[in-house]
């Protein structure tokens, strides 16, 4: 199991993913642009507030209030389920849910991130998918179930080592010298290799350490201002391959949906 970590490029939250999945999960999607992070949000048995009424949102997905899961379980066939040894319902949870900006606005993804193994050879896990689902479309939310078998190692590799921490990303997302440093990096990476190419960069916008050259780099390659292709490994003395969009359009795809890529 992964320590706590807090992958994202505007999370407002710290986070304690319950599995290497769910924090591999949490990461491409931070890479992709998910803007709000919650792991475990409660789908509570009874009608209830809708999950994003106080997120600041600027439109609403879905009605203020949403049915509770013990009608969307009745509704579809499935026994809802009760604490062990009691009759209280239990309180499912959607193991990721996130807020991403789209080409048509912001989207809420509800993703289950359960293995295929784990799906396959037990039916109860199979039902707590189809509420997972159920209750995504009740609440206006895309649901994905994530398995991690479309996970490329070396993507997930190259994105632990350039996650920046959220003080970094409100420092400086929006600066001139990022935009700058982004763009000097640009014109020299073709014909040099990678590294000598951010120092050049970090030279002509005034970034006199290297450990501010290799922060403005992670930052530019973080918020897609670097045209690099992730699923390529990174070596810094050899120039590097371009294609963001060789991972950026399957996350797209996956995340999203076919018409977002």
């Amino acid at each position: 199991m992964e320590p706590p970590q807090n992958p994202g490029r505007f999370n407002r939250r710290n986070h304690h993913f319950l599995s290497l999945l769910e924090f591999h999960t949490a990461l491409v999607t931070a890479y992709l642009g998910s803007e709000e992070l919650r792991e475990c949000l409660p789908m509570w048995p009874y009608e209830h507030p809708h999950p994003n009424s106080d997120d600041g949102a600027p439109q609403r997905l879905a009605p203020e209030y949403v049915p509770g899961l013990l009608d969307i379980a009745a509704e579809a066939g499935i026994e809802h389920g009760t604490f062990i040894g009691t009759k209280i319902p239990y309180v499912g949870t959607i193991d990721l849910m996130h807020k991403l900006s789209s080409r048509s606005g912001l989207q809420y993804v509800g993703i289950s991130c359960k293995p295929r193994d784990i799906i396959d050879r037990s039916e109860r896990a199979q039902e707590r998918l189809k509420l997972d689902e159920r209750y995504c479309l009740a609440i206006g939310a895309r649901h994905v179930v994530e398995d991690g078998r479309g996970l490329h190692p070396v993507v997930l590799k190259n994105l632990r080592w350039l996650c920046p921490l959220t003080s970094e990303i409100r420092e400086y997302r929006s600066t001139t010298q990022l935009l700058e440093f982004s763009g000097y990096f640009d014109e020299c990476a073709d014909a040099m290799p990678l590294l000598d190419a951010a120092l050049a960069a970090g030279a002509r916008c005034g970034l006199n350490e290297r450990e501010d050259v290799f922060l403005f780099l992670r930052l530019g390659i973080w918020t897609h201002l670097v045209d690099i292709d992730l699923s390529q490994t990174i070596r810094m003395t050899q120039p590097m391959h371009r294609g963001a969009e060789n991972v950026l359009a399957p996350l797209r795809r996956r995340y999203l949906g076919e018409a977002h890529v």
